[in-house]
């Protein structure tokens, strides 16, 4: 049975979390809303001085520190004693689902606060053989490179304009995250592998041949999971085993390529082209175009 996709149509909204970048003593500086994603709801926002509490939300929070060192007091409402620590460029910390806490922080920085759809982990906790119930253990203060690129790769994400950010871009950043912390930052082991696997040649052909017939249209992880035949949480590991890529790496690839067939074998205007290659706009394109390239879609006509 194929999963459905996690979260529905719905954006994940500012509704479902604390708010934080919104507070008036705060500056927001970008944020995720009225992007689409269903997922991630990611802020970047300058963070004053405040105290008190964060009332409980079901979605857990990973926090991160941009710049400047702050002096952070926390108590969880499972632990009266308090912690306090000075929190550092590149360390993180981890805001828990369903438990107040109370906080008292010191000075100002630019935060990215990335709060990942409860339903998500669930589903991926439970892809991965991990029991019902797991929970992310609230980090305070730690380095981890590997959440850090992909808290960076969201940052980057929010930069760009909401038509840029490829919708499968950011599902695959926000499954890898989300599997990240399960591995390194869970109260749950992992006790058995889940299911799901693209072996058949047959099959591999099929979702290559998929793919290529709807490089124009939105190509999600869900919609390439349901073509596959395998669930949405297994399918990002076992498509990079068999295509060396990732989901999203492979169709940005093929999408360069169609561009190129497109500007060497047609006159149409480049921004006809980057729509018919899919992608949402020219400058999409050209930014996909000369990193995978290095030359520009209209310098590479040229040639």
């Amino acid at each position: 049975m194929v999963e459905q996709p996690v979260g529905g149509s719905d954006e994940f909204s500012a509704a479902d979390t604390h708010r934080i970048g919104l507070w008036p003593e705060h500056r927001m500086i970008a944020q995720s809303a009225g992007r689409g994603w269903r997922n991630v709801y990611a802020s970047v926002a300058q963070v004053n001085r405040w105290s008190g509490a964060l009332t409980p939300v079901k979605n857990y929070c990973v926090a991160f520190c941009l710049n400047k060192p702050v002096t952070l007091t926390r108590t969880l409402s499972s632990d009266s004693k308090p912690k306090r620590l000075t929190v550092r460029p590149r360390q993180f910390f981890i805001i828990p689902a369903y438990e107040e806490t109370n906080w008292d922080r010191s000075g100002t920085s630019d935060m990215l606060m990335v709060y990942l759809r409860q339903e998500l982990i669930e589903a991926i906790a439970a892809a991965s053989g991990r029991p019902a119930g797991a929970e992310l253990q609230p980090r305070f203060g730690e380095v981890d490179p590997m959440l850090e690129q992909l808290a960076l790769s969201v940052v980057g994400a929010l930069e760009r304009t909401s038509g840029e950010t490829d919708p499968l871009y950011i599902d695959s950043v926000a499954h890898m995250m989300a599997s990240h912390l399960l591995v390194r930052h869970s109260l749950v082991p992992q006790v058995a592998q889940g299911g799901g696997t693209l072996g058949d040649a047959g099959q591999l052909h099929r979702l290559r041949d998929f793919i290529e017939a709807s490089l124009d249209t939105p190509l999600g992880l869900e919609r390439l999971a349901g073509e596959a035949g395998i669930g949405i949480h297994t399918f990002p590991k076992a498509f990079a085993r068999h295509f060396g890529q990732t989901p999203h790496q492979y169709v940005l690839t093929r999408r360069v390529e169609r561009a190129k067939a497109l500007l060497a074998g047609s006159n149409l205007p480049i921004a006809e082209i980057a729509l018919q290659a899919g992608f949402s706009n020219q400058s999409h394109l050209t930014a996909a175009f000369r990193q995978r390239v290095g030359l520009s879609p209209a310098a590479w006509r040229k040639l």
